[in-house]
């Protein structure tokens, strides 16, 4: 990913991007102080870079096609593909597992696959952060 001229962004978008970081890393168990702490030692567009990878990471878990993430983030495809790369690595065969869990549950939310993620709720933490919902 080029290094991303954050005065370019507007405020929103700028504020945006801090705060799905920020609560990314509360999710992950990241103490207030120690939240700042991290954002202290990263620069502004780090802290961008950073919040857009996220960002690629939940759009990629949701199979939005690399085109529609491309547009709609305004990313190459070099820094999708290296977040993919990083997902397949993390949760091999991901992408086929949701096609094969979508084809047998016709239709139902997959993001509500309980019994696996009280299971193995360690292994979920970064697809139930992805996805917007909360540890249980």
């Amino acid at each position: 990913m080029a290094k991303v001229v954050y005065r370019s962004l507007t405020e929103h978008s700028s504020s945006t991007i801090r705060k799905e970081l920020i609560h990314a890393l509360q999710e992950c168990g990241g103490t207030r102080k120690g939240i700042e702490f991290l954002l202290g030692l990263l620069t502004e567009s780090e802290i961008i870079m950073l919040g857009r990878r996220i960002q690629i990471a939940r759009r990629l878990l949701l199979h939005e096609s690399q085109a529609e993430i491309q547009i709609g983030l305004h990313v190459g495809q070099t820094t999708i593909e290296g977040v993919e790369k990083w997902l397949q690595k993390k949760l091999p065969g991901y992408r086929r597992n949701f096609y094969v869990a979508k084809k047998k549950s016709r239709g139902k939310d997959l993001s509500a696959d309980h019994t696996l993620r009280q299971r193995y709720p360690t292994e979920f933490l970064l697809i139930s952060l992805l996805l917007g919902h909360s540890k249980k």
